[in-house]
């Protein structure tokens, strides 16, 4: 064994090769590291180690540094534990990096070339963090990153699989866990994001920027068990506004025609998203998917996730939406409780809200590329209203055209409760067009219920969901949305 007074230092050392095979690496202390602590492939001479185990000894550490780049970088490494746990619990290792430019990252995981990819790792139980705030700026900064040989959303990773992000706490970050394949041939495999709580307890310096999560180009991964809070924020804890989502699978932007990315296979399950704001023009989404596979089917599953306090002045096509559809193919949208509530512009010196907003939106049209929507068992409870703009309407539900068609799959035996008090709220609305209003408005479920050319939601109903409290939208037992379920294949 050898001690090294940064982790830097211990991963030089293993890069030339000093330190093989299995290694175990125990912080001690806290460390100030005076450059981004690089691990290279073990496979890559003249390095020789095979897995590598870092945790915390005795008592809870930091590893921080002012680093332009990473504190940490697997640079095509494979095998590695970071795991803030001692004695099998807690999150007792910190990981930050106190640098206030942008394009910075606490843990960077980055793929080499072909052949060289990062995989097989797993940061878990760690408190994670950025030191650019989010509440008096705009830079891009990044909790965990997964990518290419830049810091950078558009930087190409090629053969970063099998890792997992599990139980960890990330604040004060433009965005809290994002990973980034290639979408064409390399998309990553297995990614396993589970458990972490990204975002603080309340808006301000530590706030969450613009994405809690943000999954591109990946397959067969699973973002499940996460709480994702407080990102973006009220006019007065932002200085530029941006499209904030709490988990953004595929794109993270909404317009009303927003993009998609090829990425399939995901499955989105029990996440809470709560507190996703923006009051500076853009748009707000707490979970959106938006996928493509070309003619073949996504086979996504966004299933049992609650949802609420999603709330966007949204001006010129942008738009608050609790559960954003764009793309996918036989995708399943499944069992998900939505609440959506208050002023989207509370405060007098906003721009006056423009546009209008929605529980669920279902947001391209379908076709050979997307097709085969499964869209059942959800609740939506929708009670938002426009302080400036009288005229804005917020609807439980809104797609494009009466002529969508939901293919093998289909829309009903879903929960539309929308506020009898609150005449800024209408059931379901139609349309392309930007604006106050959707140009086809059915204020009622009987109306809705014919609202599509192939008429869905013969079953769905709209009754006051019974939600424990306006923040646990667990369901009151005997409430009568419990009695609503219907089955839905493959998802209990």
């Amino acid at each position: 064994s050898q001690s090294y007074t940064q982790l830097n230092l211990a991963f030089a050392a293993i890069n030339a090769g000093t330190h093989q095979g299995v290694i175990t690496i125990g912080i001690s202390g806290n460390t100030t590291e005076s450059a981004s602590a690089v691990l290279n492939s073990g496979a890559v001479a003249p390095a020789a180690w095979t897995s590598m185990s870092i945790t915390p000894t005795g008592a809870p550490n930091i590893i921080e540094g002012t680093i332009a780049g990473a504190v940490i970088k697997l640079n095509g490494a494979d095998n590695v534990t970071i795991d803030g746990r001692i004695a099998g619990t807690g999150r007792n290792l910190t990981i930050r990096n106190n640098s206030t430019a942008a394009t910075t990252a606490a843990v960077w995981l980055a793929s080499v070339a072909v052949g060289n990819g990062c995989s097989g790792n797993t940061i878990r139980n760690c408190e994670i963090a950025c030191n650019a705030p989010q509440n008096t700026g705009t830079l891009q900064t990044y909790g965990i990153l997964m990518c290419g040989t830049t810091i950078s959303l558009t930087s190409n990773g090629v053969e970063n699989d099998n890792n997992t992000f599990q139980e960890n706490r990330i604040i004060k970050c433009r965005h809290g866990i994002a990973t980034r394949g290639t979408a064409a041939s390399d998309r990553n495999l297995n990614i396993q994001v589970l458990d972490n709580i990204v975002g603080p307890t309340a808006f301000g310096a530590d706030q969450i920027g613009k994405v809690g999560i943000y999954m591109q180009a990946d397959e067969n991964s699973t973002v499940r068990g996460n709480t994702v809070q407080f990102v973006g924020g009220d006019f007065a804890n932002t200085t530029g506004g941006a499209d904030r989502y709490g988990i953004a699978i595929g794109v993270e932007s909404w317009s009303m025609t927003p993009g998609t990315i090829t990425s399939l296979n995901y499955t989105v399950s029990r996440n809470l998203v709560h507190d996703i704001i923006d009051e500076r023009t853009f748009s707000a989404v707490g979970i959106g998917l938006q996928t493509t596979n070309g003619g073949s089917p996504t086979n996504n599953v966004v299933c049992s996730n609650i949802i609420y306090n999603v709330k966007s002045n949204g001006t010129a096509g942008d738009q608050a939406v609790g559960l954003a559809i764009a793309g996918g193919h036989s995708d399943q949208v499944v069992y998900n409780s939505i609440r959506m509530s208050g002023d989207v512009d509370p405060n007098a010196g906003a721009t006056a809200t423009s546009n209008f907003g929605s529980g669920i939106r279902i947001g391209l049209d379908n076709g050979t590329t997307h097709a085969n929507l499964n869209l059942k068992n959800n609740v939506v409870y929708m009670d938002l209203f426009s302080s400036s703009t009288a005229a804005a309407r917020y609807y439980a539900i809104s797609g494009r055209t009466a002529a969508y068609t939901f293919g093998t799959g289909g829309q009903d035996h879903n929960d539309y409760y929308i506020n009898p008090l609150n005449t800024a709220c209408v059931t379901g609305g139609l349309g392309t067009a930007s604006g106050a209003v959707l140009t086809n408005q059915f204020p009622t479920l009987a109306n809705w219920q014919t609202a599509y050319t192939a008429p869905q939601d013969a079953n769905s109903i709209q009754a006051d969901p019974g939600f424990i409290s306006d923040t646990d939208l667990h369901i009151s037992a005997g409430a009568t949305a419990v009695n609503n379920v219907g089955t839905v294949a493959g998802v209990t």
